[in-house]
C-alpha cells in the first residue's frame, strides 16, 4: 500500500488519537491582553489575582466586556474568567472547529461566583453536526448549568447521539450568566473556566458528585418551617436572607437535621446560603407561602 493510500485510509477511518484537542481548552494562549477598568473591580471585590482584559486565542465573543485572563487556575498559568459588566445582562463565547470523532464527554474544570441576591445560572452548550450536500445535520450535542463554587471543580458534559454517523464540526457555547449585576455592582457572575477536554473516559460518579447534593432544603415551598438534612461529614454554616439581602438567621449545622421557623417572618422570597470553612457550598431560594 502507497503513502498516499495510507494517509487517505487513515483520514476515512476515525481512530480515537485526537481525544482531548479542543484548540487552547486550557486557555493559555491569548491573542492580546491588557489592564480594562474593570481588571481593578476583579482584583479588589474578589481577589482575582492579576485580571487582564484580552482575546483568547481560537475563541470568539460578542463584546469584549466580560472576558479576562487570570493566573487563578486549575492547572498550566491561566484560566478564563467570564463575567458581567455594569448593566449587561451577560458574556458569551464561542468555539468551533473541524472534528473526525465520536467523544462521549466534554470534561473540565470551573469555579463560579454569583449574585447572591439574584441566583444566576452560567452554562456550557455543545452540538456536533455532520454536513450532509446541502446543510449540516445535528448529530449529537449536550448542555451543562453550572452550580455556586467558590473553587475549582470538576464537572462531566455527557454528549448524546441521535445518529451513527460522525461529526465533522463541533461548536461549544458558554455563557456565564442569564442576569444582569444588581445597580450598585460593577462586576458579577464570575464563571471561571479551565482544562477543558473531549474524551471518552468518564470521570466517574464517585468524582462528580456535587457536595450540594449531600445537602438538602425541604419542603420548598414551606408555610411556617422547613429543615436543613446536612449529609455531609463536615460541620456548615447556613445563612438566610430575605429580599432586602439582610440576614435574618444564621445556623451551624453538624451531620445531623435541623429544623428553622420562620413563622415570625412575612410571606414571601428567602435566599440561602450554606458554606464550609473554605468555600460556599450550596446557595438557593426559599419560597413562604
Amino acid at each position: 500500500m502507497t503513502i498516499k493510500k495510507i494517509i487517505l485510509f487513515l483520514s476515512l477511518f476515525p481512530t480515537g488519537l485526537i481525544f482531548g484537542q479542543i484548540r487552547n481548552g486550557d486557555f493559555e494562549t491569548w491573542d492580546t491582553t491588557y489592564t480594562g477598568p474593570w481588571s481593578s473591580y476583579l482584583d479588589s471585590d474578589f481577589s482575582v489575582p492579576d485580571p487582564k482584559a484580552g482575546v483568547v486565542n481560537g475563541w470568539t465573543f460578542d463584546f469584549r466586556y466580560g472576558v479576562s485572563r487570570t493566573t487563578d487556575r486549575h492547572s498550566g498559568n491561566y484560566s478564563l474568567i467570564l463575567h458581567n459588566i455594569y448593566q449587561y445582562v451577560r458574556q458569551t463565547i464561542n468555539y468551533k472547529d473541524t472534528i473526525s470523532v465520536r467523544p462521549q464527554f466534554l470534561q473540565g474544570y470551573y469555579k463560579y461566583i454569583t449574585n447572591s441576591i439574584k441566583p444566576s445560572h452560567g452554562t456550557i452548550t455543545i452540538t456536533l453536526t455532520r454536513f450532509n450536500g446541502l446543510k449540516s445535520d445535528t448529530v449529537g450535542n449536550g448542555k451543562f448549568s453550572f452550580d455556586s463554587s467558590n473553587y475549582f471543580k470538576p464537572f462531566e458534559l455527557p454528549l448524546n447521539y441521535n445518529s451513527s454517523l460522525y461529526p465533522d464540526s463541533i461548536h461549544i457555547f458558554i455563557k456565564n450568566a442569564d442576569e444582569d449585576c444588581p445597580d450598585q455592582t460593577m462586576v458579577c457572575n464570575l464563571l471561571d473556566l479551565d482544562a477543558l477536554t473531549l474524551t471518552n473516559s468518564s470521570l466517574g460518579l464517585g468524582d462528580l458528585k456535587p457536595l450540594e447534593a449531600r445537602i438538602i432544603v425541604y419542603p420548598n415551598p414551606t408555610t411556617n418551617e422547613f429543615n436543613i438534612q446536612n449529609n455531609l461529614s463536615q460541620t456548615v454554616q447556613f445563612n438566610l436572607y430575605n429580599s432586602l439581602g439582610e440576614m435574618i438567621t444564621s445556623k451551624s449545622l453538624q451531620t445531623s437535621t435541623c429544623n428553622i421557623n420562620l413563622t415570625d417572618y412575612p410571606k414571601g422570597i428567602y435566599f440561602y446560603q450554606i458554606t464550609s470553612v473554605k468555600a460556599i457550598i450550596k446557595t438557593g431560594m426559599l419560597l413562604k407561602q
